[in-house]
């Protein structure tokens, strides 16, 4: 059992606190109304990366603040079979109907500038659109998905890839009643 120190949702008080910041405060910068701020921070839903990502840019921090465990030293190295620790999201905005594994390819590094990940897409559920700050990177690693970027779909299937901004409106579909597996780089500037 991963002990309280290691919750997302405690991670994110515990920074909010050191920057003394309320709930109000936080609730005004990122738009997320402060009883779901307080169901996050109090383990009770686990945000997506759309709320969590809003989280991370008004606390001044990388998303991989809330993720990591223990800072490591350079180079992070992760080995083929090697269990990582999992983060399990949902991509409905703030629920705990979750339908997404991401596993860190990067944890312990406490400097990084990206937010490498495999993605597990359970076909089960509907993605919905999200957007934040930045730039993203994902490369198809398993099945097929469907990318909705702004107005415009795209096809990819394993081996291909696509690089875009993510401020627009975006969302990742596993598709043909599959499970997808992808490599996502997310980039999320901090001021």
């Amino acid at each position: 059992m991963i002990g309280e120190k290691h919750n997302i949702g405690y991670r994110i008080k515990e920074k909010r606190k050191t920057q003394n910041m309320s709930l109000e405060d936080l609730s005004k910068a990122t738009e997320i109304p402060i009883d779901v701020l307080k169901s996050i921070e109090n383990e009770d839903v686990t945000p997506s990366l759309n709320p969590l990502s809003r989280i991370s840019r008004a606390l001044g921090a990388r998303i991989g603040t809330f993720l990591d465990n223990e800072p490591r030293e350079d180079p992070i190295i992760i080995k083929n079979n090697t269990k990582t620790q999992e983060e399990y999201f949902t991509n409905e905005r703030y629920t705990n109907n979750t339908n997404m594994e991401y596993f860190s390819l990067a944890t312990g590094k406490t400097d990084r500038h990206m937010e490498p990940l495999i993605v597990n897409i359970n076909q089960k559920h509907q993605i919905i659109e999200y957007s934040h700050e930045g730039e993203e990177f994902i490369y198809i690693l398993k099945g097929t998905v469907n990318l909705q970027y702004g107005k415009k779909e795209y096809t990819l299937t394993e081996g291909n890839s696509a690089y875009y901004d993510s401020i627009v409106p975006h969302k990742i579909n596993s598709i043909n009643n599959n499970n997808a597996k992808v490599l996502a780089i997310l980039y999320t500037p901090i001021d």
